[in-house]
């Protein structure tokens, strides 16, 4: 008889289960809002059945165990014997937690969760509350048995509830049935073979250029060989894309604890979820938005009673949205709170010594400083955030991204977190310049203009920080050549070039010898190839078989201040 290897179910269970947890939890946050949606506690019961089912089919006998009970209070609610109250609710989202507990305890990853009896007994004691003898509330023996292996197919309900469930099992087949699930690792190693080919593919053209030779029908070959080329790179980087909702759906149930912790009433819009974005920019934006959210809701926004004293509504508003814009993703975390007081960060900031007490800054350079690590307006600081606590991680986490955030405010109506991201960080539109005698590459967004400047826009200024003027307005030059120790003499901006990037709302002067050109370049990880270099975001290959270094904006920046 062959024997059955439960180990790659039991792989596939985890991954799956994953996407019931998350429906479970998303459903329970929807209906304490809409409590008499019946197609919502009929969707939340049947991830719950899923889990209780395959789990006890692969012999996780403690998640089907736990899982019947959440089912058990879900099913009563399900024929109208129970209302979704509030308390119950809360009831299930912990004993959901727990649920995960459990799962990834199975896992082996933590420790069970040590409060699963005491959920257990208060599961029961919802049910208890229901007069109808037929309510078993004890787990049958055996009974996890009758379930076959991700069978999602409902054994018990109102024939309403079956035909339903019957059509939308139709309807998810019809929809996986389009879809398969791959390793992470097999797609990487195809993304890596794609950008082999495309540096071959540039190394082929420019050969053909070098070579001199006039043959239509190899230049028409070589172009058409480009042009597919660019079109399999752009499929196969669609794999790695995915939509931001998977980041965004945890919010809710974020807010809604925080909310309820600290005695407010919150309301969080979310738009923009479809928007896809790779998955490496995905798994690294997570932590800084939960860092921002927390924030909003801890310090942005204030309780019922500031707000109506303010005149404003009790329940506070957070607006949570990705929108594209100009090849770039923006996510915008918008309080409709009191806003941030400029006059009380400049003041914290000359107390701390980063600015002089004679500085003049804008508001939205003196917003900046509250991403200073340490920096922190807050009068007392909570458990949960503080404008400041942390914000210059969140500052660096999303410049290592090659993001930027920026930060604007308005008294009395609220602030605006903007984060802008690049769509991938395995492509990069890039200009090509040269420093010395070496070819780098400077990110194409971040860059405003480039113009050769007559020595009357040199201004050298005392502390040995030139600036050039442009159109009145005053840039500080920065020399790439010394911060990159480029092996040449000192490159004069009125005989080289000045390219003006911009970076967190502010502009730069970078010096360079020459401007090579556009080109797209294919991210090679340094830091996983040679070690960590300041200033320094990556390498890629040229058309010619050199490794060209690609500049990290926000490093320079450091770098020159």
């Amino acid at each position: 008889m062959m024997e059955i290897n439960l180990d790659e179910f039991q792989a596939a269970f985890f991954e799956e289960v994953a996407e019931h947890l998350q429906s479970l939890e998303d459903g329970l946050l929807q209906l304490e809002s809409h409590p008499g949606d019946e197609e919502l506690i009929h969707g939340i019961f049947r991830a719950a059945h899923s889990i209780k089912g395959t789990g006890g089919a692969l012999g996780f006998t403690k998640i089907a165990g736990f899982t019947h009970h959440i089912e058990t209070l879900l099913d009563q609610m399900r024929i109208g014997k129970l209302s979704p109250s509030s308390k119950r609710i809360e009831l299930l989202l912990l004993a959901t937690d727990s649920l995960t507990g459990l799962i990834d305890a199975a896992k082996g990853e933590i420790d069970e969760p040590d409060n699963i009896v005491s959920l257990t007994e208060l599961l029961q004691f919802e049910l208890e509350a229901i007069s109808d003898p037929a309510t078993d509330f004890n787990m049958p023996q055996g009974e996890v048995e009758e379930f076959s292996l991700f069978d999602e197919e409902l054994t018990a309900g109102p024939p309403e509830a079956t035909s339903r469930s019957g059509r939308e099992k139709r309807e998810s087949r019809s929809v996986s049935s389009e879809s398969i699930r791959v390793s992470v690792g097999k797609v990487e190693e195809l993304i890596n073979l794609v950008g082999e080919l495309m540096i071959s593919n540039s190394m082929v053209q420019q050969a053909f250029i070098d070579s001199k030779r006039e043959s239509h029908e190899l230049q028409e070959a070589i172009t058409e060989m480009g042009l597919t080329t660019r079109q399999l790179q752009e499929k196969v980087m669609a794999v790695r894309m995915i939509s931001i909702g998977t980041v965004f759906r945890r919010f809710p149930r974020i807010v809604r604890d925080l909310a309820l912790a600290l005695g407010k009433d919150i309301h969080l819009e979310i738009s923009g979820q479809e928007i896809e974005l790779d998955k490496q920019v995905i798994e690294e934006i997570s932590d800084p938005l939960t860092h921002l959210i927390r924030n909003a809701v801890d310090h942005g926004v204030g309780s019922p009673a500031e707000r109506t004293a303010a005149g404003k509504p009790a329940k506070a508003r957070i607006q949570l949205r990705a929108l594209h814009e100009a090849g770039n993703v923006v996510i915008e975390v918008i309080d409709d709170g009191a806003g941030i007081n400029a006059e009380r960060v400049r003041n914290k900031a000359i107390e701390r010594g980063l600015i002089s007490a004679d500085a003049v800054l804008s508001d939205d350079e003196t917003y900046a400083l509250i991403m200073s690590p340490g920096f922190s307006t807050a009068e007392k600081v909570t458990d949960v955030s503080g404008r400041g606590v942390g914000m210059d991680v969140v500052k660096r986490n999303i410049e290592a991204l090659s993001g930027s955030i920026q930060i604007s405010s308005t008294p009395g109506q609220g602030s605006c977190f903007r984060i802008r991201l690049p769509l991938t960080m395995a492509i990069l539109d890039g200009m090509a310049v040269r420093i010395g005698e070496e070819t780098y590459i400077l990110p194409l967004l971040s860059i405003v203009e480039s113009l050769r400047p007559s020595s009357k826009q040199i201004i050298h200024m005392p502390n040995r920080r030139d600036v050039i003027s442009v159109r009145g307005e005053t840039v500080p030059l920065v020399f790439l050549h010394q911060l990159l120790g480029a092996k040449t003499g000192s490159i004069d901006p009125c005989e080289g070039l000045v390219i003006v990037v911009e970076h967190n709302g502010k502009k730069f002067g970078f010096v360079v010898n020459e401007l090579i050109g556009q080109l797209q370049v294919v991210m090679k990880s340094l830091e996983a190839n040679y070690g960590r270099v300041n200033g320094i975001a990556g390498a890629t290959i040229l058309g010619d078989g050199r490794v060209a270094m690609i500049i990290d904006l926000a490093g320079i920046v450091r770098l020159a201040s």
